[in-house]
């Protein structure tokens, strides 16, 4: 091989190394993520490259699932199309918007979202059930009131100790309800 070919095959091989697609399919089943990927036509008019089975890597302590039709960014080590990984993933339809300098937000598909603002945390289920779950404890610390805007609140749940609610009959010298209910709902 000669030098001027040696340069040529090495140029090649470094402009080959970043490329961009469109993820068709993706496999969340597997130790890691993987995906079909739409990497556009090869050539003037070639047909359409589809590579699959392409590692998705995702940042530590974040899980996502990207949409098919998501656009993502690919490395392909040492420039060879067919050892793919992809480093980044947007899906343009659903990407949360108007955020400013320094905050940041984790959202889906279906316009739920938390956001970390200068003006506060705002979370918004998007009409979905939310449930803390498998807590060995809860614990809401306010420096200033707790509002509650429901229809229903449940307070107590099943197996608690009484309550006692206006109205109910308390022994003043012991502190002990005499009439109560271990479950309450305020209403």
């Amino acid at each position: 091989m000669s030098d001027s070919s040696a340069i040529e095959a090495a140029h090649r091989r470094i402009a080959n190394m970043l490329g961009r697609g469109r993820i068709t399919l993706t496999d969340d089943a597997g130790v890691i993520m993987s995906a079909q990927v739409d990497l556009g036509p090869q050539g003037a008019s070639g047909p359409l490259y589809l590579a699959d089975l392409v590692p998705v890597m995702g940042l530590f302590g974040h899980a996502s699932v990207p949409p098919a039709g998501a656009d993502c960014a690919l490395i392909f080590l040492g420039g060879d199309r067919n050892r793919a990984a992809i480093i980044g993933h947007n899906h343009q339809a659903s990407r949360l918007r108007g955020l400013g300098p320094g905050d940041s937000a984790l959202y889906d598909v279906r316009g739920a979202y938390v956001k970390l603002t200068a003006g506060g945390l705002v979370t918004d289920a998007a009409g979905l059930r939310v449930a803390i779950q498998n807590a060995s404890s809860v614990t809401i610390t306010s420096t200033g009131p707790v509002t509650v805007n429901a229809p229903t609140v449940n307070l107590g749940g099943t197996g608690g100790a009484a309550v006692a609610r206006v109205g109910d009959t308390v022994n003043t010298s012991t502190g002990k309800i005499i009439s109560g209910s271990a479950k309450v709902n305020a209403t």
